[in-house]
């Protein structure tokens, strides 16, 4: 935990193997119609779903982004050329 902390992010398109725990960003943008909901999830004594969405970068290259939990199917995705950043 503590080399993935302290390790620099690369950018995934630029990558050409990866590794378990590689901090890693990307840009593109979330795909419309690929968001996938877990539903009947409880976050603090609430009903929700756990969202999950589809992002492709610039490269073409997909990702199943973790977004969190909400209490309600979030319908509306963050627009535009983005930057996501995580760890594999």
């Amino acid at each position: 935990l503590e080399r993935t902390q302290k390790a620099t992010s690369e950018n995934l398109d630029s990558l050409k193997s990866l590794t378990a725990l590689q901090p890693i960003f990307a840009q593109g943008h979330f795909l419309a119609e690929k968001t996938i909901f877990l539903k009947a999830k409880t976050h603090q004594g609430k009903s929700g779903v756990y969202v999950l969405s589809v992002f492709q970068t610039q490269g073409g290259k997909h990702l199943l982004v973790q977004r969190g939990w909400a209490p309600y199917e979030i319908t509306a995705l963050p627009q535009g050329d983005l930057k996501v950043e995580g760890v594999l």
